[in-house]
């Protein structure tokens, strides 16, 4: 890790000042630090339709019922090391493995069962590079925090970051220097940003809170049908959606707007 402050870094952290003015983003980011190890949000920064109870039962998605093993002993190691905990909750084990293996994942658990875990394990573990879409700053930005101060080297482009520093950051990227890059939806749409994902070696491919992307929700964002465009100019990694909030019909629509392939689905903690 290079020494000496990082222009993206300041910028996120100018970032969470200006967010945490909001009120709701306000409650969603206590809701976070509540959270065990896991920065998923309350409430969902979007809501699918009837989010309160969602059923245990998988959709009858074409997924694999399947796996080829269990998570890597070094999948383990950064769970123990890295985050201090001893054993995977429930999904997660599944999700890890899977997105180890290279399988499209679609994840559904509540708020603040680790979500993230399911997919900064793998990243962490298997190197390369991971994209994050998530449509919310605040949330963003501490999760960045976050990675930082486990030594994991994150960075964030949004729209609060200035031109220069998004352009920084996405040279450390290019150069293999990031584990992570999160992303607002709406940069896939700024000009040529398409063609600047084509220059990053992206391993992974993940979007968060990925009920936005369906048309039954209620608080449906165009930005995400854009994220189809951003996983095929990336080369069509896997792909792994995780939301806290999809009915049948919306994990249906996930899976095909976001075209995953055969995904491995797991639906927990839920009654």
């Amino acid at each position: 890790m290079s020494s000496g402050p990082r222009p993206g870094l300041l910028a996120c952290s100018q970032a969470r000042i200006s967010s945490r003015k909001a009120s709701s983003a306000g409650v969603k980011l206590r809701s976070i630090r509540a959270a065990h190890l896991s920065p998923d949000r309350a409430p969902s920064a979007c809501v699918a339709d009837n989010p309160a109870v969602q059923p245990k039962q998988d959709t009858p998605l074409r997924s694999r019922t399947r796996l080829a093993a269990e998570p890597s002993p070094a999948a383990r190691a950064v769970l123990e090391k890295t985050f201090g905990l001893n054993d995977f909750r429930p999904g997660q084990a599944d999700v890890v493995a899977a997105t180890e293996a290279g399988a499209d994942v679609l994840f559904v658990a509540p708020t603040g069962s680790g979500k993230s875990i399911a997919y900064w394990v793998p990243g962490i573990a298997g190197g390369g590079l991971t994209l994050v879409v998530s449509p919310l700053i605040a949330l963003m930005v501490d999760q960045v925090a976050r990675l930082n101060q486990l030594s994991v080297r994150a960075e964030c482009l949004h729209s609060q970051i200035p031109a220069a520093a998004r352009a920084a950051i996405t040279a450390r990227a290019a150069a293999g220097e990031l584990r992570f890059l999160y992303l607002a939806p709406e940069r896939i749409g700024a000009p040529g940003f398409v063609d600047t994902l084509r220059r990053l070696d992206v391993g992974r491919f993940v979007v968060d809170e990925a009920h936005c992307i369906s048309n039954w929700g209620h608080d449906f964002r165009p930005d995400y049908r854009r994220i189809g465009d951003a996983i095929a100019a990336c080369g069509r990694p896997p792909v792994g959606a995780f939301t806290a909030t999809a009915t049948p019909r919306v994990r249906h629509d996930i899976a095909s707007s976001l075209g995953l392939r055969e995904p491995v689905e797991r639906v927990t903690g839920f009654v």
